[in-house]
């Protein structure tokens, strides 16, 4: 990650990501597989298991890292819903600063979201010392990784 402005490098160790696939036994999130279908979701199925998930693959990713999920300074998780993000910070007992969010600014731009919040963190120059990146995404694909300062 760049800071803008004085030319100065942050950087950052990525430790070792982790990706998850589970798939969906329960069909509550189908796609068709030809156009003239509809995309059918039981919301609260996906919410219940997007909170889970990332919660999951953090707290695992920080594990392996040699991290506490609930110890790094801040988390960038996926921006495709707040009340998400609200329920992964709530659920893990996290302080509103400590999890950043700018879905309200930007909505969901899809695979694109923990990007451009790494991009906005660097413009603005915050460079916590260490930050975990957790997502869930459709196929019930998830993951999460964590970067440390270096």
């Amino acid at each position: 990650m760049a800071a803008a402005g004085q030319g100065q490098e942050i950087g950052y160790r990525i430790h070792r990501p982790l990706t998850l696939a589970s798939g969906d036994r329960d069909r509550v999130l189908t796609v068709p597989a030809d156009e003239s279908g509809m995309i059918q979701m039981d919301g609260p199925a996906v919410y219940q298991k997007a909170v889970k998930a990332m919660m999951d693959s953090l707290s695992r990713a920080a594990e392996a890292s040699g991290f506490d999920a609930t110890a790094l300074e801040l988390i960038v998780p996926h921006q495709a819903n707040q009340r998400i993000i609200n329920a992964v910070r709530q659920r893990m007992k996290l302080d509103k600063s400590r999890v950043f969010s700018m879905i309200a600014e930007y909505g969901n731009t899809s695979s694109s979201t923990i990007p451009l919040c790494l991009e906005k963190l660097a413009i603005d120059k915050v460079a916590p010392a260490t930050m975990g990146l957790t997502a869930f995404g459709g196929g019930y694909t998830y993951a999460a990784a964590v970067l440390e300062k270096m």
